[in-house]
């Protein structure tokens, strides 16, 4: 496991459980507003050797090794160039609605509201905790997600992405 991160605690953290820090990410690739694939392509070209690419956001700290394991398998199964994890979607996305200017509620889907839920196909939500992308076809796509990507589905108990303190009480609460 190669971490990348431009603190200097952290990368002897990393090195303290095992984890490879072969560079040091400059830190224009480390501010709030760095768009999150910036530090992955830099490390794809820091790390030529490396073919396969899995990004683990600390923000998912409730995937297991299991989930990392079953979707490599099922990537190289299906020789799929990208696979992001997902999750069963909270809400369907039928039932959410845009406010215009003048707040009147303007839907998503177009015609999913009146629909029944056992009658709408199933939806699931980006949950953050594993991307997958072959390093070649990452450099040239420049992001991990394509009308090719494939999904791999992770129960929701796993899938807690830790955004605001609401997630991390929910995170806390699932992990105990």
């Amino acid at each position: 496991m190669v971490v990348s991160t431009e603190d200097k605690k952290i990368a002897a953290i990393a090195r303290k459980f095992g984890a490879e820090v072969p560079f040091l990410r400059p830190k224009g690739l480390s501010r709030d507003s760095t768009p999150g694939i910036e530090p992955v392509l830099h490390a794809c070209r820091e790390l030529p050797e490396y073919q396969e690419i899995l990004c683990l956001q600390p923000t998912s700290p409730l995937r297991s090794s299991g989930d990392i394991d079953r979707l490599v398998a099922f990537a190289r199964k299906k020789r799929a160039s990208s696979v992001l994890s997902l999750c069963p979607a909270s809400k369907h996305p039928a039932w959410s609605f845009a406010l215009t200017p003048g707040r009147r509620l303007k839907p998503f889907v177009r015609s999913g509201f009146a629909l029944l839920r056992q009658k709408l196909v199933e939806a699931f939500s980006l949950n953050g905790a594993i991307y997958y992308a072959k390093r070649n076809w990452l450099l040239k796509n420049k992001t991990f997600l394509s009308a090719r990507t494939l999904g791999f589905v992770m129960p929701k108990e796993r899938s807690v992405d830790i955004d605001d303190w609401h997630d991390w009480i929910i995170a806390d609460a699932l992990r105990k």
